[in-house]
Parts: C-alpha cells; structure tokens; sequence
C-alpha cells in the first residue's frame, strides 16, 4: 500500500499499538491513532449472545490466563473481565478489559482520516484441530468454506460429522454443511482438482443447515467401517443437478451421514 504524499509506505497497525498495549483493545488502538498511523486493523467474534466483540483468539488463556472460550460467555461476563496480558506486561494494565464492537464504533468518528479493516474470526483453529486429529489435512479456507482431505473415506466421514456436531454448539457457526465424495484427485500448486472435487462441492451446496451428503462409492465404505449412521432423506427431483446424479441413491433419495 503506498500514501498518495510523496510516495511514502502506509502502515497498517495490526491489533493497535500492540507492541505496547495489549493487543485488540481500546487502548492499544486509540495509541496507534496518536502515533499517526492512519490505518488500523482489528478482529470480531461473537460472544455467548451474539454480541460482536473486539477479540483475536478463541480463548481467553494468552491475554487473560482463563481458560474459557469467548463464544461461551455473554456479553456482560465478558466485559468484566481484565485482559491486560499479564505474560508481557505484569499487573501494568489490569485496568483494560474487552470492547465491543458497538464501543469501537462510538470511538472511530473521532479518528478523523482513519480506515478500519475488520477481520472475522470463525474459529478456524478449532476446526483445524479435528481435521488433523482425524488424519486428515486441510487444503484451503475459501470465505467460511473449510477444504480437507483424507487418506480414508471413513476418516473423511468422520471428520465431516464432528465438524457439523461442533458448528452446532458455536453460535458463529451454527447451522454448518459439509459434502463428501470419494475418488481420485489431481494435486497441482498447493490445490487438488478434477471430478472428485466439484462433485463434493456440489454436494455441500444440496446438503441443508447440520447435514453431511456423501456419493455412494464414499458411503459404501463408511458404511463397514465407521460407527456412523447413513440415513436417506427425500431429494427434490427439480433442485437436483444433473451432473451429481452419480451420488444418489435409487428413487430421488440421497445418502446422509450422522453419529
């Protein structure tokens, strides 16, 4: 990014002044405005009641030394809460505790020539965390879309289902799809592509809010392999895409996977 005045880099503080305030506060934002910097980036989740909050991790162990989780508090437990990371700064900013991102917003008209940049955070790491732990390996993030792959479909099956259960218990992710297809991949530049690929996408944009839909040649696998239940549930013959007719089941019915 470059200034239109001479040329001149821009910085943008990431977090505020996080090198001299705790990172994601009021403080270390408003700091960063009165040493000039013009550009200031900060991230929002949600609490417990769906209260957007200025907040970079999952938890509160870094900043806070708890170990609770932003998304199970509500507003009012969290903004009573001291933040002040004592690992780096000892009891210097006991004071400091969260914003919301409604208090942030009352502060920015007074930053006169200040752009905001806002980072959503959807708690990627956790998802992460239960496709490693089910041998599998995430390719990319695309918006709130999660690309993995397995080495079996019943690893794949089983990581698709806990990624459901656990969307379902987070308020900022709730009512999470997932689609699932077996089958060879092309790998090239860090990615995978061919038939596989656009038939599993295909199927998360069919699957509805907390389902996992599977092709046949994927669920006859699970099926032996896995404690988890295939279920069929009625297709809609009109909403059906050609081209993912590969992965019905007989009579318009479509293959499903639950614990």
């Amino acid at each position: 990014m470059q200034s239109s005045v001479l040329g001149l880099p821009e910085l943008i503080a990431h977090r505020g002044n996080a090198a001299e305030f705790p990172e994601n506060t009021l403080e270390a934002l408003a700091s960063a405005v009165e040493l000039g910097v013009r550009h200031v980036e900060f991230d929002v989740q949600l609490t417990a009641d769906h209260v957007p909050v200025v907040f970079h991790d999952a938890n509160l162990v870094r900043v806070a030394g708890r170990s609770e989780c932003v998304h199970e508090l509500d507003w009012q437990q969290l903004a009573g809460i001291p933040i002040g990371e004592p690992t780096r700064f000892g009891a210097q900013f006991a004071h400091v505790r969260p914003t919301s991102l409604a208090g942030l917003a009352e502060a920015l008209p007074g930053w006169q020539g200040v752009t905001a940049f806002v980072e959503i955070k959807r708690h990627f790491d956790e998802l992460f965390a239960i496709v490693a732990a089910n041998n599998g390996a995430v390719v990319k993030t695309i918006g709130d879309e999660v690309m993995f792959v397995a080495t079996t479909a019943a690893d794949a099956a089983e990581i698709a289902v806990e990624l459901v259960a656990f969307a379902d218990q987070h308020p900022a992710l709730r009512g999470l799809r997932g689609g699932l297809a077996w089958g060879r991949l092309v790998r090239g530049y860090g990615d995978y592509y061919g038939p596989v690929v656009n038939l599993a996408a295909r199927a998360v944009k069919e699957a509805q809010p907390g389902e996992v839909l599977a092709d046949l040649e994927l669920i006859g696998q699970v099926q032996a392999a896995t404690r988890l239940r295939v279920g069929c549930v009625p297709v809609n013959p009109a909403n059906r895409p050609s081209s993912f007719s590969g992965s019905r089941a007989s009579g318009n019915r479509r293959s499903s996977l639950r614990k």
